[in-house]
């Protein structure tokens, strides 16, 4: 992600909004080129951790969304890839809320679990880690909070299952040297 070639400015920080950037892994030059991903439309609003599903069809990505109020939060936007090679319009799920926030999207090999972190109500801290079936149809089921032994009373962020289904995360709760410390945990000890 980043905020280069955008116009659009976000009022808040006067910074233009940032967007998400892909790169070529197979360019051997020794300044990779970034192309910005070409979304159906240039959303106002900040866009950072995303996930592509394996084909490279599906992406769900964070995004800032204002409510009416005029408070911003975070959403996960899924946006499915025509065979045209062009993006849907950004579809909300429905696990989003206007008054808590749900980001950092991961997505499992299998593609029926999304992981993300969100600060939602009835969690164990200032944010926590949850995991939702993502069932055949595209629809998801219910947020399933993944525990105490993951979650604590601080943040737990920026969840990643890799495909030997490792969960990484980010917290500054468990016994570390401070800060956003990475950890690991294998699936089946969530």
């Amino acid at each position: 992600m980043s905020n280069r070639y955008r116009n659009k400015k976000d009022k808040w920080s006067g910074k233009n909004f940032s967007s998400l950037f892909s790169f070529n892994p197979n360019d051997t030059s020794t300044k990779a080129n970034a192309v910005k991903f070409n979304l159906s439309r240039d959303v106002k609003a900040h866009q950072s951790t995303s996930a592509l599903n394996t084909e490279g069809t599906i992406l769900y990505t964070t995004q800032s969304v204002r409510n009416p109020e005029g408070d911003y939060y975070l959403q996960i936007f899924r946006y499915l890839l025509d065979p045209n090679g062009q993006w849907s319009k950004p579809e909300s799920l429905s696990i989003n809320a206007f008054n808590f926030n749900t980001g950092h999207p991961s997505i499992d090999e299998q593609q029926s679990l999304l992981y993300f972190s969100s600060d939602r109500p009835g969690g164990y801290g200032l944010s926590d880690l949850y995991s939702v079936e993502i069932k055949p149809n595209g629809d998801l089921g219910e947020p399933v909070n993944l525990g105490p032994k993951i979650n604590t009373s601080s943040r737990e962020s920026f969840p990643f299952i890799d495909d030997e289904n490792i969960l990484y995360f980010a917290s500054d709760g468990h016994p570390t040297f401070g800060g956003l410390d990475i950890f690991d945990v294998t699936g089946n000890e969530t």
